[in-house]
């Protein structure tokens, strides 16, 4: 058995160093399937990718907006960012096991799903107390890839 062994190194040592072999010998196969890489999946998945840093970058703007129509302090207005970003750490620590254990397209319509509706939410949001609240639920969904 370590004869064969030995000659299996010792074929491939003499394949390596010779060069003119390595073109002799046909191309082989791959048993795995071919992976196309499809513009509209390199799209989709950037603009998923971009949807959470525009999430907050967006927002940054608009902080003393939001504060003074919904009548609110500076720093009132500031934690609904805060809360966002809790609202990202809690997504990671209860979405990423479920979307190893059962795959990754369901969790990830449903994070997409709540998000649209979180924000719709955030829109009419009478409230600081109640932005703060959705801000933090609207960061759940938001899977950012590290």
């Amino acid at each position: 058995m370590d004869t064969n062994a030995s000659e299996q190194q010792h074929n491939q040592k003499s394949e390596l160093t010779s060069p003119a072999k390595a073109f002799d010998q046909p191309f082989l196969a791959s048993k795995e399937p071919s992976t196309r890489v499809r513009v509209g999946h390199v799209l989709l998945l950037g603009t998923m990718m971009a949807i959470g840093p525009l999430s907050s970058d967006m927002y940054l703007p608009s902080l003393p907006t939001i504060s003074h129509e919904l009548g609110a302090t500076m720093s009132q207005a500031q934690i609904t960012l805060t809360a966002s970003l809790f609202g990202v750490a809690l997504g990671q620590l209860l979405i990423g096991p479920i979307s190893d254990a059962r795959g990754r397209r369901g969790p990830l319509l449903v994070g997409m799903i709540l998000y649209v509706l979180t924000s719709l939410l955030c829109l009419v949001a009478p409230s600081i107390g109640l932005l703060i609240a959705l801000r933090f639920a609207q960061g759940g969904p938001q899977q950012r890839e590290s």
